[in-house]
């Protein structure tokens, strides 16, 4: 008869296989934790977005928006829809503005069956005279254009350069919380592919 007590292993023994299940099951854990926290190296330099998420969002309100004839703008213009906000300071006279107004007709039509979920608003700090106004709306069909106040752009003075207020063109999402910023220099595929993403796992707008 054999004795039992042989096939029992040294406390040593015992002690490594403990260590040894510990580095399996803990050792990836504590792996992906110090590379996504403590190594900079490892870590992800950028989102998948195109877009510069605007963090937190920031409340934007029809208020402060009025048409051609001085009459306001209705208070559910941002609710159900995505809307494309370009600001500007003049009449759209410069390359830039145009470029990004471009840039929204060509997003809004490459949507194709969801482009009705978008919108797109022209805001600037003086309404554009009759004329130039009239000749915006022939260029850009469907464009919203309105005179904003001065109070009313506080929510799009961005510090995303860090040269204090940003140009460039705005997203505000269907609650009117403005969500997202892309500079003058901003490709408008990199903006479609945004919204492409969005509107799909989107319920709202």
């Amino acid at each position: 008869m054999k004795d039992s007590t042989a096939a029992v292993k040294p406390r040593w023994q015992q002690r490594l296989a403990l260590v040894g299940l510990f580095v399996i099951f803990f050792a990836p854990i504590l792996a992906a934790w110090w590379m996504n926290v403590q190594s900079d190296y490892w870590r992800p330099s950028a989102t998948i977005n195109e877009g510069a998420l605007v963090v937190p969002t920031r409340p934007v309100f029809a208020a402060g928006l009025t048409h051609l004839d001085g009459s306001g703008y209705d208070t559910g213009f941002f609710e159900n829809a995505w809307t494309l906000v370009l600001v500007d300071s003049s009449a759209c006279r410069d390359t830039a503005c145009e470029r990004q107004l471009v840039q929204m007709r060509q997003v809004r039509l490459a949507l194709g069956k969801d482009m009705d979920r978008v919108q797109r608003l022209y805001a600037a700090l003086a309404m554009p005279e009759p004329a130039r106004f009239a000749e915006l709306q022939r260029v850009y069909p469907g464009l919203n254009i309105a005179r904003a106040n001065p109070q009313w752009l506080t929510p799009f003075k961005l510090d995303v350069t860090g040269s204090g207020e940003a140009g460039g063109i705005y997203l505000v999402d269907p609650e009117g919380r403005l969500m997202m910023h892309y500079g003058e220099n901003a490709e408008a595929k990199g903006i479609l592919k945004d919204l492409q993403r969005l509107l799909k796992i989107s319920k709202i707008g």
